[in-house]
């Protein structure tokens, strides 16, 4: 379809009087004119979605029985119409700020049978784009984003709670505008000191109803928080809570009395040092002057009963985080740790915990929360400089851990083991190390089920010991590593891998490629070779893979010839050659002339392909 759509199908205009759909959604179309003989008076659904469509024709608006209009992913709009208000008979407004709009048309709150509106962007500078437009549209359900709240003001609330009618609404984001993207912070800081207690107001009265499931606060600029954000009745049914660059706030609240929480999110609290107990003291005090019960029977009530996530990121100051915080919840499964690079002491209680992610996170604040761990399947440490040695006595009790992953720790020397270490991380189905740069020796004997092997970018490995035991092992990356080495360090070990299906690996400068290793692995389906400038052709030992489906040949820079076509032929169950960025390869001989007689072969690697 052209860009500008001028010509329209005999059919529909025709029958234009009568059409109540119409989908243009993922055309090329960036203008839309409608013929003086079309008439769209019933329409009442439209889909503008994914194109490229510049602005809506006036028409749009003049489509007063038009009930969806739908405008996701138009990423060259530059604004809504200001007579859109004119739809009064809309329902669905489909919006997102995928688009160069910048701000709402004027009175949106003549939509009063609006009942789908992703999103609202305030405007301090226009009465008719302010907080008030809300509270006129009644029928509002589903998700609701509202951004620019640095240009509400408390005092332009007619009531308190202006969501609270709005019970249809179960996922609420509420967003200031992040002045630390403008290029005098500190002054802008100074400037903003003073608008704080406004933010707090205007938080105050945007109270949610009690049947709210996700709820986000971003770039909130008050100190603290209403009252209403933890208290359990107000919140009863919230699922999720996002805290996200809320840069002021040095205290988090406590939201373990909120029954339903399963997700939690802290990121980019920058001056968040410590999460603690403070403030269960009054939560405690609350609860036995109410009920008549001490304060260590309030306090034995379990906190965030129905935790399964927590994610702590990008907290740069954060040091200690307490047992008394209340965190370390009996349902907790997930927990994520990520840019918390001062973070030293932590609770060990989590019993339920699956899945542990660290990043750029001090090693004693790893120490601290791995040692008393017992019901690990996932275990992922990455950009950790300070973790020199994993100790098996640390995960000696994980036996269900399944995926062990290490990158990017410039220190990581290994596993340390430990006395009758027999049966530690045998579970582990997934062991992957990367970029670890201090990394020599590799010790994989007590990985006996392990199903796949990653070992990369490790540029001081040059041994691999026990290899030979990993005879369930599948799929096998590797390489490259140390300079220094000339050969793989699994040339002998190659013939116990008698289950690997997958095999990839990446040379260096120095090494040579010896096909006498991949002979013996008559398993393969799959096998990926690349950066081996020493590898100049495949005849002499492609042949005694027969079980081979796929090869990929890539960035093998002396690379001359590929294996004639009689032999390519032998291999019965090849179904796709690949050779990608081999300057040197001779393309010319006759029987790769026409690549149609032998269509197995491709002169370049596809792009679903992932090393």
């Amino acid at each position: 379809m052209d860009g500008e759509m001028t010509i329209w199908p005999h059919l529909l205009v025709e029958n234009s009087k009568s059409l109540r759909v119409l989908d243009l959604s993922s055309t090329s179309i960036k203008r839309l004119q409608l013929p003086t003989d079309v008439k769209l008076k019933n329409l009442k659904y439209l889909d503008l979605s994914h194109t490229s469509i510049e602005e809506l024709p006036e028409f749009v608006t003049q489509l007063y029985n038009l009930q969806t209009l739908r405008l996701e992913q138009c990423k060259h709009l530059e604004k809504l119409p200001d007579d859109l208000p004119n739809l009064v008979n809309l329902r669905h407004l489909h919006i997102d700020t995928s688009g160069k709009w910048e701000e709402m048309p004027q009175r949106m709150d003549r939509l009063s049978n609006l009942q789908i509106l992703p999103i609202f962007i305030l405007s301090k500078e226009d009465p008719g784009r302010s907080i008030k437009e809300l509270e006129r549209l009644e029928k509002l359900r589903g998700r609701l984003k509202i951004f620019r709240l640095e240009d509400a003001e408390g005092k332009m609330f007619t009531k308190k709670g202006i969501l609270k009618e709005r019970k249809n609404v179960h996922t609420l984001s509420l967003h200031w505008s992040d002045v630390r993207r403008g290029k005098n912070f500190q002054r802008l800081l100074e400037l903003l000191d003073d608008e704080h207690d406004n933010d707090v107001a205007v938080l105050e009265r945007l109270q949610p109803h009690s049947n709210l499931k996700e709820l986000r606060i971003q770039d909130f600029r008050g100190a603290e928080f209403p009252t209403w954000l933890t208290t359990a009745s107000e919140l009863s049914c919230l699922v999720e809570m996002r805290l996200w660059g809320c840069y002021k706030l040095e205290r988090v609240p406590c939201f373990g009395e909120l029954p339903s929480l399963k997700v939690l999110h802290l990121r980019d609290l920058k001056k968040l040092k410590c999460l603690d107990g403070s403030l269960l003291a009054d939560r405690d005090q609350v609860i036995s002057n109410e009920q008549g019960t001490s304060a260590a029977e309030a306090k034995a009530k379990a906190l965030y009963p129905s935790l399964k996530q927590l994610v702590l990121h990008d907290l740069p100051d954060l040091e200690e985080w307490l047992d008394g915080a209340g965190l370390n919840s009996p349902s907790l499964e997930q927990l994520n740790i990520r840019k918390c690079p001062k973070l030293r002491k932590t609770p060990n209680s989590f019993h339920s915990l699956k899945r542990l992610v660290f990043k750029e996170v001090n090693g004693m604040g790893i120490s601290s929360i791995t040692s008393c761990l017992s019901s690990l399947i996932s275990l992922c440490i990455n950009g950790c400089d300070d973790v020199q040695y994993l100790s098996e006595v640390m995960l000696s009790n994980n036996n269900h851990l399944e995926s062990l992953s290490i990158a990017h720790c410039s220190y990581f020397q290994g596993f340390l083991p430990i006395p009758e270490s027999e049966g530690i991380l045998t579970s582990v189905r997934l062991l992957k190390i990367s970029d670890c740069c201090k990394l020599s020796s590799l010790d994989l004997r007590n990985f006996v089920h392990l199903r796949e092997l990653i070992v990369s970018n490790c540029e001081e490995l040059q041994s691999l010991e026990g290899l030979h035991f990993l005879t369930a092992l599948e799929k096998l990356k590797i390489g490259p590593l140390s300079q220094r080495l000339h050969s793989f360090p699994f040339a002998i070990e190659a013939k116990h891998l008698k289950s690997l299906r997958d095999l990839r690996i990446s040379g260096w400068p120095n090494l040579k490629f010896q096909p006498d290793q991949l002979q013996l692995l008559t398993t393969l389906k799959f096998l990926w070779i690349r950066d081996f400038d020493d590898l100049k052709t495949l005849s002499e030992w492609l042949e005694k893979l027969s079980s081979l489906q796929r090869l990929v040949i890539q960035n093998c820079q002396n690379m001359m010839q590929l294996p004639p076509e009689n032999d390519l032929k032998r291999l019965t169950s090849l179904m796709k050659l690949y050779v990608g960025n081999c300057p040197n390869l001779r393309t010319g001989e006759a029987e790769w002339h026409n690549r149609s007689q032998f269509p197995v072969v491709r002169f370049e690697v596809p792009s679903h392909l992932v090393w």
